[in-house]
């Protein structure tokens, strides 16, 4: 199993944006020592109790200053936000940058707030996404390419510059509703998925429907590099530091997913019913419950089992951790779950060939 960092950037009592980014880059930074193999930061807009992280190949730019060979990937960037040609000229500048180390997740974002901010349609959003794709994938190689489309036109244009990777940075799809995994079983790319938004019984079904459009497009079928699983993480050496820890963290975050999910039902509605679902979720969301299907919290023996429990379910090759999900835990205890993750959790999934966790 290949292991990777997530990042989403809300500040905690009395952090600054500025020390916020400066703690996720040292712990990017940490991540290549201790052998992860990739990092992906999370773009969010407009609403700073959320995250503070509203660019994220800027952030990954610095951190390619900072690293020489970690995998560098976007989740997500909400693709029917921009212009896929911006986007696209943006993933192939980091590619450029870290030497090739560039990977693209994209995805709708459902969030009306970030839409609102920009304008923009979120009820034809996912045309613009499935749309977006198609023309990213045109572009990417680096070659001059034409495409015509409902929203997008191009005529001979051309990526500058172009990428590292023959090809262009691997797409992957962030897939939490049937219909992003149908998508992305149609377009026979990698997705990604959150293990806080659906337990591992809704994956299985989505992942069922994921498959079987990858068959009937015609694609090969998907091996577990394709399938990408994140989660809130957090290892410590007994039982009694994560409830210290992780107790206030999920409280936490309890309290800003109903702020967040009530203001955005009164938006727009909730026409596929996801808000409403995660809302009532959040009545009988606690420590124990979370822990139960939706994070991977314990000490190095049970984060394992957990692990190796998805893996065999979901037929997933690659997990996301997300070791500080509200900003609520201080940096040196992230750090020293990071460190304690990569040297007991990491190798018992580990083959018994691999010589890092990777």
């Amino acid at each position: 199993m290949k292991f990777g960092v997530h990042f989403l950037l809300p500040c905690g009592a009395g952090q600054t944006p500025a020390a916020r980014y400066r703690d996720a880059l040292a712990q990017g930074r940490l991540a290549e020592d201790l052998g992860f193999e990739s990092v992906w930061p999370a773009e969010q807009h407009t609403i700073p109790s959320q995250s503070v992280l509203s660019c994220p190949t800027l952030f990954l730019a610095a951190l390619a200053a900072r690293t020489e060979t970690i995998l560098l990937g976007t989740a997500i960037v909400q693709l029917p936000l921009f212009h896929p040609l911006r986007v696209a000229e943006e993933i192939c500048t980091l590619d450029v940058i870290s030497g090739g180390r560039a990977e693209l997740g994209v995805g709708r974002g459902t969030h009306p707030a970030h839409y609102a901010g920009f304008g923009a349609d979120l009820a034809v959003s996912r045309g613009r996404l499935e749309e977006g794709l198609d023309y990213l994938r045109a572009a990417l190689p680096g070659r001059p390419f034409d495409f015509q489309g409902s929203n997008y036109t191009a005529e001979a244009v051309q990526v500058v510059p172009g990428p590292v990777q023959p090809g262009g940075p691997v797409i992957r799809l962030a897939a939490n509703s049937a219909d992003s995994f149908r998508a992305a079983g149609r377009a026979g790319i990698p997705v990604l998925t959150a293990l806080h938004i659906n337990p591992p019984a809704v994956l299985v079904r989505h992942l069922d429907i994921y498959h079987a459009a990858r068959a009937e497009a015609g694609h090969r079928a998907a091996a577990p590099d394709d399938i990408t699983v994140l989660a809130p993480t957090f290892t410590a050496r007994n039982e009694g530091e994560v409830a210290r820890l992780m107790g206030p963290a999920v409280d936490h975050y309890t309290a800003l997913m109903r702020t967040n999910l009530t203001t955005a039902i009164g938006r727009t509605g909730d026409p596929d019913g996801l808000f409403t679902r995660l809302l009532s979720g959040l009545d009988r969301l606690d420590l124990a419950a979370m822990r139960t299907e939706q994070a991977v919290f314990g000490t190095p023996e049970t984060c394992a089992e957990t692990l190796a429990s998805l893996a065999a379910r979901l037929g997933t090759g690659r997990f996301l951790a997300w070791f500080d999900f509200v900003g609520t835990t201080p940096a040196a205890e992230v750090e020293r779950s990071m460190r304690l993750f990569a040297a007991e959790v990491a190798p018992r999934l580990a083959t018994p060939a691999a010589s890092s966790i990777d």
